[in-house]
């Protein structure tokens, strides 16, 4: 997130013909942050489906191994605050 912000700090103010104010500073900013949130949806639809398309048994076992944890961490994903946790517990939990 910082380096978007001095990024678009750099193309805003000093390398671009567009007039630096702080609306076009936010809509490079707003832009940078949807598009590394685009990436993410494809995932997030994938763990909300997976559970959809199992069947059998044992399938409750596999769905809380691997869509649990990406449920409970989409926010923190989300927002990239998940990437400066303190311990692994933190980012698996």
């Amino acid at each position: 997130m910082k380096s978007s912000i001095i990024l678009a700090y750099n193309i805003c103010a000093h390398k671009s013909t567009v007039k630096p104010t702080l609306i076009n500073y936010l809509k490079f900013a707003a832009n940078r942050y949807l598009s590394y949130i685009r990436r993410l949806v494809g995932p997030i639809f994938l763990v909300y489906l997976m559970p959809l398309l199992g069947d059998g048994p044992i399938w409750h076992y596999y769905k809380q191994i691997y869509t649990g944890p990406c449920k409970d961490n989409i926010l923190p994903s989300l927002l990239f605050y998940s990437n400066f946790a303190s311990s692994l517990d933190d980012v698996v939990s």
